[in-house]
């Protein structure tokens, strides 16, 4: 069974033979040399994964009482240190992504310096009760008891005996985390810092904090994605700008275009009334010519068929004064003749505006002669019998 020994409490380590401690230390030993390629691999896993890191890391900020994140660009005091978070709010706080990958990312921006281990005032691990009644967590624990093992058995805190012997040959030449040189305490310091306490810092009981290494990333970052969002927006801007001038150039061509469409409309348009009047005005004076023309040979018709028919009737019915009843006769026909046509000429036809003041003086003129001249054979008649 593999020995956990952040589980364990001191009558649990007072049981432990040499022989365990030596097995579980080289197993600390491997176990920092496998975190160590977090290290190598790092840029590789952060190319990889940087959106949910920097979620990580701007949770671990901002989740702590809800503080906003310009803080980190205007902080009077950046090397401060930042307050300490659970995991478990990280992971509340992030669903999108899963729980296994999340553990890993703490536990690359841990090793990596991103995040740290959040200290606490007044506490010293080495006189921490893990014997007491109250919870303790399994950070505190496990830096305790490999203190004290360290206190027990420091003579096991030695390259010779924890190597293994496929690594001796990196560790002779400086290519393993460890050294050969180095000391107990060295050792020692390295199992805290890379051993399973990576494996424990990602246990949502956890409590980290920013580092000031994530602190700095953070105001990079953010510094960054206010430029680009401020370089996106202006170019948006411009493109609207450009936009709304092209739009506004188009309007005005299109306005230009439709004003001399409307002009060559109205200029055609009048040129096609003006046209259709003088066809109309054309039709009206053959109209008028035609009305006219029916007049004038209704009236001849009219005149002659008169001047026949009475002259033919009353000529032979005459005895005596013949010429002057002939006089008689013919001009009261021809007034009687003249007033009709005059009455159809200037009342049946009158919205045909037939003649001119030049025919009105000849209408006025015939009635006058025959006015005299019917008067002059009245006269004559009366007066001397003629």
């Amino acid at each position: 069974m593999e020995l956990q020994l952040y589980k364990l409490k001191k009558k649990d380590l007072n049981k432990l033979t040499r022989e365990e401690i030596t097995n579980y230390l080289k197993k600390e030993w491997n176990k920092c040399i496998e975190n160590e390629q977090l290290i190598w691999n790092f840029l590789q896993i952060f190319k990889e994964n940087k959106k949910e890191i920097e979620k990580i890391l701007k949770n671990y900020f901002v989740v702590y009482e809800n503080r906003n994140l310009s803080n980190i660009i205007i902080s009077n005091d950046p090397d401060s240190q930042q307050p300490g978070i659970y995991n478990f709010m990280i992971f509340d706080s992030l669903h999108d992504i899963q729980s296994d990958k999340m553990e890993e990312l703490i536990k690359l921006l841990y090793v990596n310096g991103y995040l740290k281990k959040y200290e606490f005032d007044n506490v010293n691990i080495k006189e921490i009760d893990i014997e007491a009644e109250i919870e303790i967590s399994d950070r505190f624990r496990l830096e305790h008891n490999l203190l004290w093992i360290y206190k027990e058995y420091n003579e096991l805190f030695r390259p010779d005996i924890l190597c293994e012997e496929k690594d001796k040959d990196k560790l002779l030449f400086g290519n393993l985390l460890f050294k050969k040189e180095d000391s107990e305490e060295t050792i020692l310091d390295k199992f805290i810092t890379y051993g399973t306490i990576v494996d424990v810092m990602a246990f949502d009981s956890t409590i980290l904090s920013l580092s000031n290494k994530g602190l700095y990333y953070l105001t990079y970052s953010i510094t960054n994605e206010l430029e680009s969002t401020y370089t996106s927006t202006k170019k948006k801007v411009d493109m609207l700008e450009e936009f709304q001038n092209k739009l506004s150039q188009e309007f005005n061509n299109t306005t230009k275009v439709l004003q001399t469409v409307k002009s060559d409309v109205i200029n055609e348009a009048n040129i096609n009334i003006e046209k259709m009047q003088d066809q109309v005005n054309k039709y009206t004076e053959k109209t008028k010519g035609f009305y006219k023309d029916i007049t004038i040979l209704l009236s001849i018709l009219v005149a002659a068929f008169s001047f026949i028919g009475v002259n033919i009737s009353t000529i032979s019915s005459l005895k005596n004064n013949i010429t002057t009843a002939i006089l008689l006769i013919n001009f009261s026909l021809v007034f009687s003749i003249s007033a009709m046509f005059f009455i159809i000429k200037n009342i049946v036809f009158s919205n045909l505006n037939f003649g001119n003041k030049r025919d009105g003086k000849l209408w006025y003129f015939i009635f006058s002669v025959c006015v005299i001249v019917i008067g002059v054979s009245i006269f004559l008649r009366v007066k001397f019998n003629i």
